[in-house]
C-alpha cells in the first residue's frame, strides 16, 4: 500500500486476503451499520398510487378514483394523461379536476409518460394520439427482423422529437404553476430502454443477447447526421477510423455488431453507432429539460426515469452498450425516477437487476439529486398479489431515501386483457379487492421504515479508457455482471470528486491513478484497477465454490 496526500493506492498482494474477503462478505451479506433514525436526515417517502387515464372514462370516474386514493392514504399520485390533451376538452377538464381535488386533500402530483388513451363516452371510441399519429412503426433488429409490437421506432423519429417538445412546453406553460406538482416527465424520459416510449434494446433469441431495436430508416438518417457532425462531413476521416473505403457518408451502413464484416475495424464502427444512439437520447433530454425550465412558472424537477431491469440489459447485452452512458444521463437530470417492478418470468423475480439499479442510482445521492419511485408492483402475466414480492417492491429502494413510493395497479384498465389481476385494487366495475388493498397499504407503510447503511464499491466510469480496446470493454461488462451480485456504483469522471472519504474505488486502468490523485486530494479512498479487482473476486468465488481456502500471496 502506498499513500499520496490522503489517497490510498492498493495492490492486492499487499492488501491482504483476509481483509479483502472480509470486505466482500460485508457487502455480500449486508451488515447494517449506523442505523440512525431516518428522521434525523431524511423525511419519510410520500406513498400513493398511479392514476392513469386508462383507469377512467369521465369526470365522475376521475373524482371517484382520486377520492378513493386519498381516502386510503395516498399522499401523492402519479398522473398519466393522454397526449395532446389540449385537443380534447374532456381530458383537459379531468386533469384540471384532478389538480383541484388533490390540492383540496393535500395530495402531491407527478405528471409522467403522457401516453394514455383519451376518455370517451363509449369504450370503442377511445383513441391514443401518441401511438396513432407519432409512434406508428415497429422497431427493427440488426438482422432485419421486426421487433415485437411493444418495441417502436423512436430514435431519429422527427415526429417524436417534435412531440416531446410540444408536450414539454405545454405542461410547463399550463400546469407548472400548480402548487402541488412536484415533478414532470414525458415519453422517452420514462424508461428509455424497456418501454414503447424508448424501445432502445430488445432481447433477440437468435443471438441470445439484447440487441439495439432501432435499425430503422429513422435511425439510418440519424446515423448519417451523427457521422457528419462527428467527422466534420469528411468521409475520408470516417474511412480511416473504420478501415473502409466508402465514397460518401450516406453510403455507410449501420453496423450490426462488433464483428460486422462491412468494416475492417468493426469494433470502432459499432462503438460509434451506439454513441450515436446515446447522443440522440442526450440531445432530446437536454433540449426538453431546457424548454421546461424556460417556460415553467416555478421550479419543478424534470425527471429522468429508469426501469429496475436496466442492469439485466447490460449484463446480457454487448460490451459496446457502455456507450449508452446512463451515468452521464443521471448527471444531467434534475431528478431521477425508478420503476420498481418484480416479475415472475425471471427465476429470481428480477431481484438481482432491481438491486443493481438501486445501487446505480446511489449516484444521485452523491450528486444530491432527489429520487422518485414513480411506479411499481409485482407482475406475472398481469398484476399479482404476492406478499413476499410486495415487501421487496416496498423496501428495495429504501437506501435511496426516495421522495415517494407509488403503487401502479390501483385499478383495472378499460382494455385489460391480463390473465392475473389479483394485484389490482379496483376492478373495471369499481369492486374493491380487499386483500390487495390491505396488503398494498401495509407494504407502503413498510417503505417508511428505517433502512441501514452499507458501503458499495465505486467504479470510475471513464468511457475514454474503457473504449480504448475490446478487452477494456469486456472488463466493464464483467463489472456490470458483478453489479448483479454485490453493490457497485458507477461514477462518471466529472463526478468523482463526490466520492465519500473512506470509500473503495475501482478504476479502468493504472493510468487513472494519477487523475484520482489530483481529483481526490485530501480524501482517504482505496483504489485498485478493474483487472486486479475482478481477478481477485474470481479467485475468491472459486475458493468459496470448492469449499477450499488458501492463503493469497
Amino acid at each position: 500500500m502506498r499513500q499520496k496526500q490522503g489517497i490510498f493506492f492498493f495492490r492486492f498482494p499487499s492488501f491482504g486476503a483476509e481483509r479483502f474477503v472480509g470486505l466482500l462478505l460485508f457487502l455480500l451479506f449486508p451488515l447494517i451499520l449506523d442505523a440512525a433514525p431516518k428522521s434525523l436526515a431524511y423525511p419519510d417517502p410520500l406513498t400513493g398510487f398511479t392514476v392513469h387515464f386508462d383507469f377512467l372514462n369521465n369526470l365522475n370516474d376521475a373524482k371517484r378514483l382520486v377520492t378513493f386514493a386519498a381516502d386510503h392514504g395516498a399522499e401523492i399520485i402519479n398522473v398519466v394523461p393522454p397526449a395532446h390533451i389540449w385537443e380534447d376538452s374532456l381530458s383537459l377538464q379531468i386533469l384540471r379536476q384532478i389538480f383541484s381535488l388533490t390540492q383540496a386533500r393535500g395530495v402531491k402530483v407527478v405528471l409522467t409518460r403522457i401516453d394514455a388513451s383519451a376518455p370517451a363516452a363509449k369504450l370503442d371510441e377511445r383513441s391514443n394520439y401518441l401511438y396513432t399519429y407519432v409512434l406508428t412503426d415497429r422497431g427493427m433488429l440488426p438482422d432485419g427482423k421486426r421487433t415485437p409490437d411493444y418495441f417502436l421506432a423512436t430514435v431519429g423519429n422527427r415526429r417524436y422529437e417534435q412531440w416531446l417538445r410540444e408536450e414539454t412546453v405545454y405542461y410547463a406553460e399550463h400546469f407548472s404553476q400548480e402548487p402541488n406538482l412536484v415533478g414532470f416527465s414525458v415519453g422517452l424520459f420514462n424508461e428509455p430502454f424497456v418501454s414503447q416510449r424508448g424501445s432502445l434494446l430488445c432481447f433477440d433469441e437468435s443471438t441470445n443477447s439484447y440487441e439495439v431495436a432501432q435499425y430503422t430508416p429513422f435511425m439510418l438518417r440519424w446515423w448519417h447526421t451523427w457521422l457528419r457532425r462527428k467527422y466534420h462531413d469528411a468521409v475520408d476521416e470516417v474511412n480511416r477510423r473504420y478501415g473502409t473505403s466508402f465514397s460518401a457518408i450516406d453510403s455507410i451502413p449501420m453496423p450490426v455488431n462488433e464483428e460486422d464484416d462491412s468494416f475492417e475495424l468493426p469494433s470502432a464502427a459499432y462503438w460509434d453507432f451506439i454513441c450515436a444512439i446515446n447522443d440522440w437520447v442526450v440531445e432530446q433530454y437536454d433540449d426538453c429539460r431546457l424548454l421546461w425550465h424556460q417556460h415553467a412558472k416555478r421550479l419543478v424537477p424534470f425527471i429522468l426515469q429508469f426501469s429496475g431491469f436496466v442492469p439485466e440489459k447490460f449484463e446480457k447485452g454487448r460490451p459496446a452498450f457502455a456507450a449508452l452512458n446512463i451515468f452521464d444521463w443521471m448527471q444531467r437530470a434534475d431528478a431521477l425516477g425508478l420503476s420498481l417492478y418484480t416479475n415472475g418470468a425471471y427465476p429470481d423475480w428480477g431481484h438481482a437487476s432491481v438491486r443493481a439499479m438501486v445501487n446505480f442510482m446511489r449516484l444521485a445521492q452523491l450528486l444530491e439529486k432527489p429520487v422518485f419511485v414513480l411506479e411499481g408492483g409485482n407482475e406475472f402475466n398481469g398484476a399479482v398479489l404476492n406478499l413476499r414480492e410486495l415487501r421487496f417492491y416496498a423496501t428495495a429502494a429504501r437506501t435511496l431515501h426516495p421522495v415517494c413510493v407509488i403503487y401502479e395497479f390501483l385499478k383495472t384498465s378499460y382494455d385489460e386483457t391480463s390473465i392475473n389481476r389479483s394485484g389490482k385494487i379496483l376492478s373495471k366495475n369499481w369492486e374493491v379487492n380487499g386483500n390487495a388493498l390491505l396488503a398494498v397499504q401495509d407494504a407502503l407503510e413498510l417503505s417508511k421504515t428505517v433502512s441501514g447503511k452499507y458501503s458499495p464499491f465505486y467504479v470510475l466510469d471513464d468511457l475514454a479508457l474503457w473504449a480504448r480496446s475490446d478487452s477494456a470493454l469486456e472488463l466493464r461488462k464483467e463489472l456490470m455482471k458483478l453489479a448483479m451480485k454485490i453493490p457497485i456504483v458507477f461514477v462518471p469522471t466529472k463526478s468523482v470528486g463526490c466520492l465519500p472519504s473512506g470509500s473503495f474505488c475501482v478504476v479502468p486502468a493504472d493510468e487513472a491513478m494519477e487523475f484520482l490523485h489530483t481529483e481526490l486530494s485530501g480524501l482517504d479512498v482505496a483504489v485498485v484497477s478493474a483487472k486486479e479487482f475482478l481477478g481477485r473476486f474470481a479467485n475468491m468465488t472459486a475458493t468459496f465454490a470448492t469449499g477450499k481456502s488458501s492463503k493469497i500471496r
